[in-house]
């Protein structure tokens, strides 16, 4: 997907200044004083850590309605892109496919119809190595949301865009299909081999 991402797009078309195009937004993390923020909560909470996972479809914590008065966490929708900004995971980037809010180490970048979804976050993702470069200081990177604006990113057609997507769509079923199958491989070798044990055993015990 990377090398067709290059072969579609690099040097073909302008560039665009991200903060001029869509809009970004950071979360924010509720206090740990008040387990009530957290307990019996059901509102999806995204910590930067999970931007690992590429496409986001599930998140491990939750918080509550009070979670999100009481702080800067806010909903982010489905289809943003997500960029890790501190620590080990900066510059990671990922794509939201749930409602969520997100921690405060955490860039949202929405929709918008300029953009396809599954563009944007190609885009932003290629950009890794230029947002740690823009960082200062010692120790882990810290990537602020001035950094995510002023990323320039290729203005590609969207007729173009939704190809890219359509290919990116075809190749997540190639290994869907793919995962399935090795899934099922070893499930097979995995009773052979018990199948096989099993028999071992049996024939043992009659000799003795």
């Amino acid at each position: 997907v990377k090398s067709r991402f290059v072969e579609m797009f690099a040097g073909k078309y302008e560039t665009v200044k991200l903060g001029n195009v869509a809009k970004t937004t950071s979360g924010g993390t509720p206090s740990r004083t008040h387990p009530e923020y957290y307990e019996k909560g059901s509102i999806p909470w995204l910590t930067s850590g999970e931007v690992n996972a590429g496409v986001i479809t599930s998140v491990k914590n939750y918080i509550t309605e009070a979670a999100m008065e009481n702080s800067s966490a806010k909903m982010v929708p489905a289809n943003s892109v997500v960029v890790a900004m501190y620590g080990a995971t900066a510059g990671v980037t990922g794509l939201l496919r749930l409602n969520t809010t997100t921690n405060q180490a955490v860039c949202s970048i929405l929709p918008n119809e300029r953009f396809v979804p599954e563009y944007l976050y190609y885009a932003v993702a290629s950009k890794k190595d230029w947002m740690i470069s823009q960082c200062q200081g010692g120790g882990q990177p810290n990537i602020s949301q001035g950094i995510i604006r002023s990323m320039e990113i290729i203005d590609a057609p969207l007729e173009l865009q939704n190809r890219f997507a359509a290919f990116v769509a075809e190749v997540d079923k190639s290994k869907f299909r793919i995962q399935k199958s090795l899934s099922t491989s070893r499930k097979l070798w995995t009773m052979t081999r018990i199948a096989a044990i099993i028999n071992m055993d049996f024939f043992t015990q009659r000799s003795l």
